[in-house]
């Protein structure tokens, strides 16, 4: 399958995708260590330069909402961990400890780490090849290849709402008003419209049985 990313052009199989990001999130599940962690983003965002010759630019804008998505992992993870050590600030059951610090910055670390490949090699995929693939090559059964496809293709109808959502906001004059609120309300949409959409997939999926 010919791809574009940046100014290259490679050839990457379905399959070889799938296999690649398995190999890179699985060790990481087994562990919270924020070494490990700090090690395979390094590496992961290295690869994705050299290796997929993708470009810097491009690479910071497909990372851009996990930039700003992951944080709030690392916030509840900081008021509400498990406290251990020094205690640095206590209020209610919010404990902010050395404990949770660290657990925070692991778990800042680890969404980075899990979520890079996926971003990266999946961004430019096509669907209809990756489920083709399941199916001919894995010999995967009928309905996880159909869930796939399906779960890929809302991947971009979530983006082309992101989209639409932002211009409607910005023709009503609201675009640049309130930038938190206006991340709550885009949020909740997305959220509504991803979980209506995922109902009526998973009822036309049934009925093809």
């Amino acid at each position: 399958m010919r791809v574009e990313v940046g100014c290259a052009v490679i050839e990457i199989n379905g399959i070889t995708r799938v296999v690649a990001g398995f190999v890179l999130t699985l060790p990481l599940l087994l562990t919270l260590d924020w070494v490990s962690g700090t090690v395979a983003v390094v590496l992961e965002l290295i690869a994705a330069v050299v290796v997929l010759k993708i470009s810097p630019a491009l690479l910071a804008k497909r990372l851009l909402p996990l930039v700003l998505i992951s944080p709030i992992a690392a916030v509840s993870m900081l008021l509400y961990g498990r406290p251990s050590g020094e205690t640095y600030w206590q209020w209610g059951l919010i404990q902010i400890t050395e404990g949770s610090v660290t657990l925070a910055v692991a778990s800042l670390i680890r969404v980075f780490a899990l979520a890079v490949p996926a971003i990266v090699l999946f961004a430019s995929a096509d669907s209809t090849r990756i489920a083709d693939g399941l199916e001919q090559i894995a010999r995967l059964p009928a309905r996880f290849v159909w869930g796939t496809l399906a779960g890929f293709r809302t991947i971009g109808l979530f983006r082309s709402d992101l989209q639409l959502l932002t211009l409607a906001r910005r023709a009503r004059g609201l675009g640049d008003q309130g930038r938190l609120r206006r991340f709550a309300s885009l949020t909740f949409t997305l959220l509504v419209f991803a979980l209506r959409r995922g109902t009526r997939l998973a009822i036309a999926l049934e009925v093809r049985g």
